[in-house]
């Protein structure tokens, strides 16, 4: 709970507006996901982000009352999980609900025995992101799906405590 902001997981009622919000992500973004199959899984939600290997999480803003931010946690194997689609609106930035969001997901991936989590990130336009990511930790790696003109930086986190 940061500014005014809870997070937690998205309840049945909310997933009109979480895919909303994966709408105005892949909007928001200067790039066709469409090599990652993204219409399929906009059409497919909240799978593969579901229990008992995933996890959908929500950005809830307490004034106004409405969902600002998601994120997806999905299985890569058993012992990886993938981070995706990790979005806060425009409006709402500032308010750390970004940081809260991706620190939920990474407890949620341990809770869920994960030893590792990756995630993907486009640099040119994503690079505040990309700068938490290595704030908490993340190192980057070679890639381990499709790379964009190598536009696409590839990060993992090991999740075993220190």
């Amino acid at each position: 709970m940061n500014r005014g902001v809870c997070i937690g997981n998205m309840r049945p009622d909310e997933l009109a507006a979480v895919r909303g919000l994966f709408g105005d992500y892949v909007a928001s973004l200067p790039f066709d996901l469409g090599y990652q199959g993204i219409e399929a899984e906009l059409a497919g939600l909240p799978s593969p982000y579901i229990a008992p290997h995933g996890a959908l999480l929500v950005a809830r803003a307490a004034a106004p009352k409405r969902l600002i931010g998601t994120i997806g946690l999905r299985q890569l194997s058993n012992a990886v999980a993938e981070i995706k689609r990790m979005y806060v609106v425009p409006d709402a930035r500032g308010r750390s609900a970004g940081r809260a969001l991706l620190e939920r997901c990474l407890a949620q991936a341990r809770r869920l025995g994960y030893e590792r989590v990756r995630l993907d990130s486009h640099r040119p336009s994503m690079a505040l992101a990309i700068d938490l990511y290595r704030k908490l930790g993340f190192v980057e790696i070679a890639p381990y799906g499709p790379d964009l003109d190598q536009t696409i930086a590839f990060f993992e986190l090991s999740l075993h405590e220190p």
